[in-house]
C-alpha cells in the first residue's frame, strides 16, 4: 500500500501544486503578492456560477440577537453534495491547466471535499483520486466511488478507548 501511495503521489500533481491556488489571506500588516484579493473572488464566482446552485441567504434573528450583530446564513446545504466545499473544489478544478486536467487530481479528505471533487471532476471529465481514512463515513466513500472517483481507503483503524 505504501508503494502504491508513493507512486500515486509522483504520478498525479497535487491539487494546488503549480496552479497558483495556494494563497493566503491578505493582511494590512504584512501584504503578500499571492494573497486572496477581491478580484480573485469575483473571478472564481464567474468561473463557477454555472456549475453551482445559487443558494439563498437568510437572516438569523436568534444569532443576531445573541451576538449583537446582523447575522446572515448562506444555505450551502442546498448544493448537490450538501456542503460549501463544492465552491472551492469547483474553482480549483476549473483553474487547472489542460495538462493537469488530463492527468487528474488527487486529494486526501474524510468526506465533503472528496465528495465535491468527485462530483465536479465527473462533470468536468477530470480524473479524481481521493485518499480517505479508514474512519471516513462509508456513505461518503460509496458516493465518491459512485461518482467515478478512484478511492483509496488508507490508515489503521483506531480502537475505541
Amino acid at each position: 500500500m505504501r508503494a502504491r501511495l508513493h507512486a500515486l503521489r509522483r504520478s498525479v500533481p497535487a491539487l494546488g501544486e503549480g496552479t497558483g491556488l495556494r494563497r493566503r489571506l491578505c493582511s494590512d500588516a504584512q501584504p503578500a503578492a499571492d494573497c486572496v484579493k477581491f478580484e480573485h473572488v469575483v473571478q472564481a464566482h464567474h468561473r463557477c456560477r454555472k456549475h453551482l446552485v445559487n443558494t439563498k441567504h437568510l437572516h438569523s434573528h436568534w444569532l443576531s440577537q445573541e451576538t449583537g450583530s446582523e447575522i446572515v446564513l448562506k444555505m450551502e446545504q442546498q448544493q448537490f453534495t450538501g456542503s460549501f466545499k463544492e465552491r472551492g473544489a469547483c474553482n480549483a478544478l476549473l483553474s487547472l491547466s489542460s495538462e493537469v486536467s488530463r492527468a487528474g487530481v488527487k486529494a486526501a479528505s474524510a468526506g465533503n471535499h472528496a465528495l465535491a471533487l468527485s462530483y465536479h471532476g465527473a462533470n468536468l471529465g477530470i480524473p479524481v483520486t481521493v485518499v480517505m481514512p479508514t474512519v471516513a463515513p462509508l456513505a461518503k466513500v460509496d458516493k465518491c466511488r459512485a461518482l467515478g472517483a478512484n478511492v483509496i481507503v488508507h490508515g489503521t483503524p483506531k480502537p475505541w478507548p
